[in-house]
């Protein structure tokens, strides 16, 4: 007996339906069959041959006793009666219809854990390769995926996972779900979610990100590494947008200018605002917010260069978020942290500067280094509940009306159509943009500000990778980021292109004339403290290039 277009994919191998027609019957002439096949004869299974498999899971599998008991004890009865019989399980109605619809309400649960008894040890091999479709992935976890949660979550995130993640990837093996697969896959779940009948809230769209990143960690946990990519890709899975942000952020500025960031500066020297001179210095640094508060004075660790300068850099493994009206503090062990936050962070050479100056500061106010150590950068003072985003964005909005920086405007439409000018105040990410603005004049090349900022990977961190916590490289961004400073003497004159005030040294130039005599191509290699921009120039008279 071989494949049938009466088979259907059950729990990783198939089963069979069959309606049988009873013309004696006067009222339910229809008898619908669920039958389940046997992965060694390819037939359906007899009485005595699923007795006997079921007794075999039982001496492999003692955990599952109790669910198997039942079964053996149905199937004892039957195969002692009708050994050779065909095992099936049915329902009738007066129309075919009818029958097959009862049967699927009445008995597909029932069949469908008799099959995950049965198909175990198939599944458990197919999965070494991959070679299990991600919904039999699910059926077959079912007890233990999201094990963690609450009764309540486990339930909201089962619902996700059900309702907008296995329509989409469920028929997908696990061997064929790699990055390219899931980008697609993500793509397909956000638009569903926009094309969802009524309005999906923020609240929702989380909840399938949750239930898709633990999907991912279920996988990884079973033996299966190849689907690891979705851990980072699952930020894919964007909240809702206003459709008119598009003017907004056009309106706001790529970063500030140079009278600008004098001013604020200016603002943060006063000794009295020491300590929004140091959390803003983080921020120059490349850290946001929820790294800020989340991130202890312990965290900082110190680098000694052979000139006896000092680098400091922070691991950042500790952010906050806001559940309800409280933060809490998600470790790097928590699945919920973002994979690509983590990182090592460089302190710019300034903002190393001000961290000793704050040191000293809490020195003065009779703090101990044990004290000091289990502060957060966002503390003002030891003790108190935690200063998170909201509150720095707070100071940071006064900062930024005392510095003169101005709030962006825009000209939106009302519905009936008329217009109106909207004032967007400028946030923290004004401060980040102009972070990132600096850190590229300094020499940041795309792989730099990812390791920097905390970005979103992508293949450019893939393809172009460098240990993100090693030192070499921490001292290599160091190197480019004491380029720039704020507390530079004295603003530089404009020289050329790509200076700006505060450059700590003039760029150097320097014209190298190069000849090659030898007749094929050579590598010429270039070192210097800082970032290069090296390009050539053709020297037309003597025809050489330099």
């Amino acid at each position: 007996m071989g494949t049938s277009k009466c088979d259907f994919a059950i729990a990783g191998y198939e089963g069979r339906q069959k309606v049988h027609h009873n013309m004696k019957r006067t009222k339910s002439k229809y008898d619908a069959r669920y039958m389940l096949k046997n992965p060694a004869t390819k037939k359906v299974y007899t009485n005595a041959q699923m007795l006997a498999d079921l007794a075999q899971r039982e001496k492999v599998y003692p955990g599952l006793a109790p669910l198997l008991e039942p079964w053996i004890q149905e199937l004892t009865a039957r195969a002692q009666k009708n050994p050779d019989a065909e095992f099936s399980l049915h329902c009738s109605d007066a129309t075919e219809e009818r029958a097959l619809a009862r049967l699927k309400k009445m008995r597909w649960s029932e069949l469908e854990a008799l099959a995950q008894l049965l198909y175990r040890p198939l599944y458990e091999r197919n999965l070494k390769y991959g070679d299990v479709t991600v919904r039999d992935f699910v059926t077959y976890q079912a007890n233990t995926l999201y094990a963690g949660e609450t009764p309540t979550t486990r339930t909201r995130l089962t619902g996700c996972l059900k309702n907008y993640i296995l329509p989409v990837v469920g028929e997908i093996k696990l061997n064929a779900l790699d990055a390219n697969r899931q980008t697609k896959a993500l793509k397909a779940i956000n638009q569903k979610l926009q094309n969802s009948s009524g309005p999906v809230g923020s609240s929702t769209r989380g909840y399938v990100k949750r239930a898709y990143r633990g999907l991912i960690l279920a996988i990884e946990s079973s033996g299966w590494t190849g689907c690891s990519a979705g851990l980072r890709l699952v930020d894919l899975l964007k909240g809702s947008t206003d459709p008119n942000n598009a003017i907004i952020r056009s309106c706001r500025v790529a970063h500030l200018d140079d009278a600008q960031r004098t001013a604020l500066f200016q603002l943060l020297s006063d000794p009295a605002r020491l300590y929004d001179m140091f959390w803003i210095a983080l921020l120059y640094s490349g850290m946001d917010p929820a790294d800020i508060a989340g991130q202890t004075y312990g965290d900082i660790e110190e680098l000694t260069l052979q000139d006896g300068s000092c680098c400091y850099t922070i691991l950042i493994s500790r952010r906050v978020r806001k559940l309800n009206d409280r933060y809490s503090t998600l470790q790097a062990t928590n699945e919920n942290f973002p994979i690509y936050k983590f990182r090592r962070l460089v302190l710019t050479p300034w903002a190393g500067d001000v961290l000793l100056r704050r040191l000293e500061q809490l020195h003065a106010l009779g703090l101990s280094d044990d004290q000091i150590q289990e502060m957060r950068f966002s503390s003002e003072k030891p003790g108190g509940a935690i200063v998170g985003p909201e509150e720095l964005a707070k100071r940071l909005l006064q900062l930024l009306r005392q510095a003169g920086i101005p709030a962006a405007t825009a000209t939106r439409t009302e519905k009936k159509g008329h217009a109106y000018r909207q004032t967007v105040k400028e946030d923290i990410a004004l401060l980040q943009r102009d972070a990132r603005y600096l850190a590229m004049q300094c020499g940041a090349d795309e792989v730099m500000l990812h390791a920097m900022f905390g970005d979103t990977w992508t293949d450019t961190d893939e393809e172009a990778y460098l240990d993100l916590l090693g030192d070499r490289y921490a001292v290599a961004r160091w190197q480019r980021l004491r380029r720039w400073s704020p507390l530079a003497p004295a603003s530089l004159p404009f020289t050329g292109e790509g200076c700006l005030a505060g450059y700590t040294h003039v760029p150097a130039r320097h014209i190298l004339q190069v000849i090659n005599s030898t007749g094929h191509p050579v590598t010429l290699t270039l070192h210097a403290t800082y970032a290069l921009n090296a390009f050539w120039a053709q020297n037309k008279k003597g025809g050489n290039t330099s």
